[in-house]
């Protein structure tokens, strides 16, 4: 069985986004990705590439409420990343979502932006990286 690695979606994959934490209704974040189309960060493409290589399954795991799946995907694939899964677990209570999508998934590693996300994976035994 491979080895799953969790990445994040705004903030690491592209250069910046709006935090789970900021609980804006679906339509309104649907709205802020339309109009400030968030760039890649390229560093961090690497970083999910080398995984790949490394024989690793990536899965997207992100605050991004289900209305923006479509267009998460569409970005993943104008920018050409290739990822297996998307897991959009909605704002709200994002470190407590995430942690259960790590438990039920076995994922063995997270990386992301956000410090308290970070902090919450390493305190609940997490391998959770900041990048």
């Amino acid at each position: 069985m491979k080895k799953v690695v969790a990445v994040d979606f705004d903030g690491f994959l592209t250069s910046f986004g709006p935090t789970g934490r900021l609980k804006l209704p679906g339509f309104i974040y649907f709205l802020f990705l339309l109009i400030f189309n968030p760039k890649p960060n390229f560093d961090n493409f690497e970083i999910v590439e080398k995984l790949k290589d490394c024989g690793f399954r990536v899965v997207v795991l992100s605050a991004r409420p289900e209305l923006t799946r479509s267009l998460t995907k569409k970005w993943l694939d104008f920018y050409e990343l290739e990822v297996d899964e998307i897991v959009l677990v909605g704002p709200g209570k994002v470190e407590e979502k995430k942690l259960s999508v790590i438990i039920d998934k076995e994922i063995s590693y997270y990386f992301g932006d956000s410090l308290a996300t970070i902090n919450y994976l390493k305190g609940e035994g997490v391998s959770a990286f900041k990048c």
